[in-house]
């Protein structure tokens, strides 16, 4: 008879101590963004938006963050860190003055799918964009979209948001993963 294998036990995930305030995460990430703010009476998505940023509160797999290529703030063991960078199969985390590794893969078993982060909002940003919008914000979408493209850059302005440019965001949506509805919204623009 062949002798019967125990499973390895499985190792213990590695201890995070991140901010019980998600505030104090907040500057943590404004600080991986390179910027600082004495002011701590105002809300972090006000100072945001006081230096051309947006919040966004999301649901996203781990692989999207990838994607993204910018640092989030997650939860871990209910208290919450930033997410600094991920190289190949290593997740760096911070929460102040401290520093986590942990594998992509305890990463991935610990991450409940809830994301906070920063986005650069393109000029004039309200709202996703949809059919009959216009305005800088679709200028600013035709001139990334013919620099996707490889196309000489517009030389004019006063765009208008029509099925055809409806069509060019679907396709680019399905290239990088995204479901093709055609609204630019905070993901698309990321």
């Amino acid at each position: 008879a062949t002798p019967r294998r125990l499973a390895a036990p499985s190792a213990p995930f590695t201890p995070i101590d991140g901010h019980q305030d998600i505030y104090n995460a907040y500057h943590d990430l404004f600080a991986v963004w390179g910027v600082a703010f004495e002011d701590r009476t105002s809300t972090p998505c006000q100072l945001a938006l006081d230096i051309g940023l947006g919040c966004l509160k999301e649901r996203v797999d781990a692989a999207q963050i990838r994607s993204f290529n910018r640092p989030v703030i997650v939860m871990f063991d209910g208290t919450f860190v930033t997410l600094s960078q991920i190289q190949g199969n290593l997740v760096t985390l911070i929460a102040g003055d401290r520093q986590f590794n942990v594998s992509t893969s305890e990463f991935n078993q610990r991450f409940d799918g809830l994301i906070h982060m920063f986005w650069r909002m393109p000029p004039a940003y309200l709202k996703p964009m949809v059919v009959s919008d216009q305005g800088a914000a679709v200028d600013w979408l035709v001139l990334q979209l013919s620099m996707i493209a490889g196309d000489s850059p517009p030389l004019q302005n006063g765009f208008v948001y029509d099925e055809l440019m409806k069509s060019q965001v679907k396709a680019f949506q399905v290239t990088v993963g995204l479901e093709p509805s055609g609204v630019v919204d905070p993901i698309t623009w990321i």
